[in-house]
């Protein structure tokens, strides 16, 4: 989805980031084929694509065309770093002024829960070489506790001031299940279904 979400600044700039890609769905194939996994069976090559292939595009189409690719994703697009905790502390920033600025916008306090949740993993995300560590290796006693309290009480008001979460809420209630799970195994994975739009 976020590989496409790059392709879709080119075909059509016009629609909007995210348009429909977390609709609800059904799925329907098989039991047990990678199409209909039972949770909490990983699906190792999906997940390694979702991490690693999105920056690479979105990196490639931003050198190319940068007014039309404008964003970073978690990765940094260019330069030494892999991470940019000053782009997100600044990103953070601006979503608590949107906050303020429209209060009674359930996607604005989504958004900002989103920030605090992935930037509360950037202490372990990298080892002491630099290279990045995957979510099931992470230590997640690193991980900053006061983000993860500030997330889960943006995504709480969310829900208070809307009828249901848009997607940065959706996306920010699945971190939200990632940052409180004691482990990769110990995740909670039936309750992100809900969350992200899937009916059991």
């Amino acid at each position: 989805a976020y590989s496409v979400s790059a392709l879709k600044c080119i075909v059509a700039p016009k629609i909007p980031n995210n348009a429909g890609s977390l609709a609800p769905f059904r799925v329907s194939a098989p039991s047990g084929s990678i199409l209909n996994v039972q949770p909490p069976a990983p699906v190792a090559a999906r997940h390694m694509v979702g991490h690693l292939l999105p920056d690479l595009i979105i990196g490639c189409l931003h050198q190319a065309i940068p007014d039309r690719v404008p964003a970073e994703g978690s990765s940094a697009t260019s330069g030494d770093e892999l991470i940019r905790p000053d782009l997100a502390r600044e990103a953070i920033r601006l979503a608590r002024v949107l906050v303020t600025l429209v209060p009674d916008e359930p996607e604005a306090h989504g958004l900002l829960a989103l920030l605090e949740l992935t930037v509360a993993r950037f202490p372990a995300r990298l080892d002491t070489h630099g290279d990045p560590v995957l979510l099931e290796h992470q230590d997640r006693r690193r991980w900053d506790r006061g983000a993860i309290r500030r997330g889960r009480a943006a995504l709480a008001e969310a829900g208070r001031v809307g009828s249901g979460l848009g997607p940065y809420g959706v996306q920010a209630a699945i971190a939200e299940c990632h940052a409180v799970a004691p482990s990769v195994a110990g995740t909670d994975w039936v309750s992100m279904l809900p969350a992200a739009g899937v009916r059991v």
